[in-house]
């Protein structure tokens, strides 16, 4: 069952016509009780033409209430190796840098469907269409030297807002999320 999810998963991964970078996270808009924390962390790795980076991330999420639906606060530090070789001038250069990436700090709220609950209600909770919404910052601490071909830090902020959908199936999540600009992901868990 889990290898068919996997080979789901990577199937709409690769069917999507427009390629961009961008966060996919499960759940994202999901319910969860409120006062709840969450410890998460993550490995991956991305190729684009001979650079290769290796990223490992581990976040913090608290659950809290927002107007009677439920929302959270999350704070993401990565970290990252990258390494290539570039070509400046006709000339071949070997280049690697490695450190704390960029942190992010989002707020995301469920607009509908996913109502603040404490532990003891949300046990009785059967969840049916969320629609939430968000908006990530990154803040520029990241390991950035502008003498240096690449870096893993951007020495830039970013604010990105961003919309979400939810929807059960019986025991499926399918899941739609977009990020300015418009560019669609989906995940079923």
């Amino acid at each position: 069952m889990l290898a068919a999810r996997l080979c789901l998963i990577f199937v709409l991964s690769f069917s999507i016509a427009h390629v961009q970078a961008q966060e996919i996270e499960a759940r994202a808009y999901s319910n969860a009780p409120i006062g709840m924390n969450f410890v998460t962390g993550g490995i991956a790795q991305a190729k684009s033409g001979s650079y290769t980076l290796h990223t490992q991330a581990v976040s913090l999420t608290h659950v809290i209430d927002v107007a009677g639906q439920s929302g959270r606060l999350t704070l993401a530090l990565p970290y990252g190796e990258l390494s290539g070789t570039g070509h400046v001038g006709g000339q071949a250069i070997n280049a690697s840098a490695e450190g704390l990436s960029d942190p992010m700090i989002k707020a995301s709220v469920n607009l509908y469907g996913a109502p603040a609950l404490s532990n003891s209600q949300f046990r009785d909770y059967q969840q049916n269409l969320i629609i939430g919404a968000s908006i990530a910052a990154t803040i520029p601490w990241g390991e950035y030297n502008s003498n240096q071909m690449i870096n893993v830090g951007a020495n830039r902020s970013l604010i990105q807002p961003a919309m979400g959908l939810s929807q059960a199936l019986g025991p499926w999540r399918l899941e739609l999320a977009s990020m300015e600009p418009f560019t669609p992901a989906i995940l079923i868990i």
